[in-house]
């Protein structure tokens, strides 16, 4: 029998309430085995929504007409929440109404009422499921007494532990805890998961943030132990039926600080006139095999983190500083993509195998740039010939680019380093040699996923944009002040021709910025359709095995199928395990993303803590309905609340037909792209938070 089926059919027949019994009875439920399952289908209807539960009435169908909501609840920086109903609502939760709800959690909603603009309030009256069921805390001991001040305004609970778990604790530790659905008296009896750290750890932040995203820091004993076995040379045995291109002058290129280094390259022009150009990428799968604790970390971590110029490695140091890096001057395996291309940039010929490299030098983009401007530098003077003939490659292939219609965005990051103990901030922007290398490894990716598409593989894509998003950006555009007529169809020629419009570089991050979030993001798929950005049909991920699964598990696939003989069996297991992994991997970058964001914002608000009352030049760089996004002139953004622009009176509204925020009474208003004065009226490092107060528009 069908148990949630049963029930299913049970509940969507009418709306009464059933007991535990009488739903037992009316599917003849006898036996252990049969009363698991029963109990575990209910469990299942009741944490999707579908089933109500009243410890007095019973069970009966959810239904809207029963003065209460199932929904996820997302929980802001401010405290409040927001619960998004199984029907499409979104219902505000105050702070203080939050009844131990954390992020994600499964919540169901009473007491809603409607609040103004259509939206409605609510208080949560129960949680059904956590999602992590984490949170973090700080423990303040003074005395005898212990105390837990949660971490951010996110967790607005009072939680106690156990004497086993107190312990162990000292004043100022950060932990993070495990929290049960039911309270005990005004508390949650919590678990202790794990101490993070001290307070007055240098790194402690950086840590507390990444247990928030639930991203591992750490490295497990198993995986400590067989990093520990792994040699920090190579052996004779490894480069065994690998071809040996030691003589060749490979070298990297690569950021300034950069300690993992995975891709080589190395280019000659031949007696045709046409380029080698030889991508040696790490061959990190000969050390980390399948059914080993690394393996299946790599799985599990997906990706390498780089919160605020820090490193969370998908790997431990030893393989991803170490052995699988192409270090200078190292022996190191390698797999080879060797591709002849000619004048216009295509690849006329290649071949892909096992190799061993010997790198010459350890370049950096900023010197290597020095030399593309004319510059001597100390130590690059052997390679200059080679570097100017990757550069005429280089412009071959940029050339080629562009008669295909790429999508060029110039949106730089924001990085953060550190000055004189203070975060400093500034735009990544990419010059030559950046360009270089993305061109020789989009190039490399390409040839790869092509040569390989036959078989189970991990491809890169991005589809095409939705129109309408992509013309409401547009319309937002027009109101901005630009004269954009785009008629018909979205193409890549059309959405070029707009990203060339803007004239000064600020205007053309803002607008580029808004453009790229109209686009579809790129993510991982076991089912090629395409790179829309790039215009590529086939397109990999192939060139950074030490920090990205994806990566890793291709050159897996690759080896492990030709090992097996392309067995149909273990063809199989592989498909369902590279599904898996694009998923795993792509869900993972979306949470990287969001992790060293705010990342950055706890830096910025580090900065900004040290400097409230004060004045700056800024920019708007976005609307919402409650205010504005503002960016500093030294990168540091902040929101401007509506009550927080002007005056006390002017009082301020967002338009959004118009995609302003204007004032009535004086016809002021702002936009995208306006220059402001602003002061910083609040921060919190540890909300990630900055306030400023718009003070009024710069001439």
């Amino acid at each position: 029998m069908d148990m949630l089926l049963e029930l299913r059919k049970i509940f969507n027949f009418n709306k009464k309430f059933y007991s535990k019994d009488e739903l037992q009875k009316k599917l003849n439920v006898h036996g252990e085995e049969a009363l698991d399952a029963f109990i575990a289908s209910l469990n299942i209807l009741i944490e999707n929504g579908e089933v109500y539960h009243d410890p007095r009435r019973g069970y009966r169908v959810f239904s809207n007409d029963m003065g209460v909501a199932f929904g996820t609840i997302e929980i802001n920086k401010n405290g409040n929440g927001y619960v998004h109903t199984n029907d499409g609502y979104i219902i505000f939760i105050e702070s203080y109404n939050l009844n131990g709800s954390l992020n994600k959690d499964k919540v169901i909603v009473e007491n809603i009422t409607k609040r103004h603009n259509d939206e409605f309030e609510g208080v949560i009256k129960q949680v059904i499921k956590r999602n992590t069921g984490k949170a973090i805390f700080e423990v303040v001991k003074v005395q005898d007494k212990v105390s837990f001040i949660p971490y951010n305004n996110s967790y607005n609970l009072n939680i106690t532990l156990s004497k086993s778990d107190l312990k162990d604790l000292v004043d100022g530790d950060i932990i993070e805890v495990e929290v049960p659905i039911e309270k005990e008296m005004s508390t949650y009896l919590a678990s202790v998961c794990r101490v993070i750290g001290n307070k007055d750890d240098a790194d402690v932040d950086i840590k507390a943030l990444a247990a928030e995203f639930c991203i591992d820091a750490s490295f497990t004993k198993a995986e400590l132990e067989q990093a520990s076995k792994i040699p920090n040379t190579v052996t004779e045995e490894d480069m065994v039926g690998r071809k040996d291109l030691t003589d060749l002058p490979f070298v990297t290129i690569d950021c300034d600080n950069t300690k993992d280094r995975d891709d080589s390259v190395y280019v000659e022009k031949l007696d045709n006139g046409n380029y080698k150009l030889y991508v040696s990428i790490a061959s990190v799968n000969h050390y980390i095999k399948r059914g080993t604790p690394l393996f299946d970390g790599i799985k599990r971590r997906c990706t390498s983190h780089y919160p605020n110029n820090m490193v969370i490695p998908m790997l431990p140091h030893k393989i991803s500083n170490g052995i699988c890096s192409l270090n200078e001057g190292e022996i190191r395996l390698t797999k080879t993509c060797e591709m002849e291309i000619d004048a216009l940039g295509n690849v006329v010929d290649y071949d892909i195998y096992n190799s061993i490299i010997k790198s010459r030098k350890a370049m950096s983009y900023s010197d290597v740039n020095k030399i593309f401007s004319g510059e001597i530098v100390n130590g690059y003077e052997p390679f200059v010939d080679d570097l100017l003939l990757m550069r005429e490659l280089n412009n071959i292939l940029t050339t080629a680019s562009k008669k295909r219609e790429y999508l060029e965005f110039i949106v730089p990051e924001i990085e953060v380093s550190k000055e004189n103990g203070e975060n400093v901030f500034y735009l990544n922007e990419q010059k030559e040699a950046e360009k270089l290398i993305e061109n020789f490894m989009v190039t490399t990716n390409s040839t790869v996923a092509s040569h390989y598409s036959w078989i189970p593989f991990i491809y890169r894509i991005h589809e095409a944009p939705n129109e309408e998003i992509v013309k409401n950006v547009i319309k937002k555009m027009n109101l901005c002040g630009y004269r954009i007529v785009m008629d018909g169809k979205i193409t890549r020629g059309s959405i070029n021709a707009l990203l060339k419009k803007f004239k000064t570089k600020e205007e053309c991050q803002i607008f580029h910025q808004m453009l790229l979030k109209a686009m579809a993001k790129a993510r991982y798929s076991t089912d090629n359709q395409g790179h829309y950005a790039l215009r590529i049909q086939d397109y990999c991920h192939f060139t950074s095995p030490i920090r990205r699964a994806a990566d890793f598990m291709i050159h897996t696939a690759i080896d492990e199928l030709e090992e097996n003989n392309y067995d149909m069996e273990y063809v199989e297991l592989l498909e369902r395990e590279l599904q898996e992994v694009s998923e795993n991997a792509s869900k993972e970058e979306v949470n990287d993303f969001n992790f060293e964001r705010e990342a950055r914002k706890m830096a910025m608000a580090e900065n900004m803590e040290h400097h409230l009352n004060e004045e700056y030049d800024a920019t708007i760089i976005e609307l919402y309905p409650y205010g504005c996004f503002v960016r500093t002139s030294d990168l540091i953004e902040g929101k401007v609340s509506l009550d927080d622009i002007g005056t006390k009176d002017e009082k301020y509204n967002y338009d959004a037909d118009r995609y302003v925020i204007t004032c009535k009474k004086t016809h002021n208003y702002y936009h995208v792209g306006d220059k402001v004065l602003v002061e910083a009226i609040a921060a919190s490092k540890q909300n990630r938070t900055i306030s400023f107060k718009l003070e009024r528009k710069k001439a």
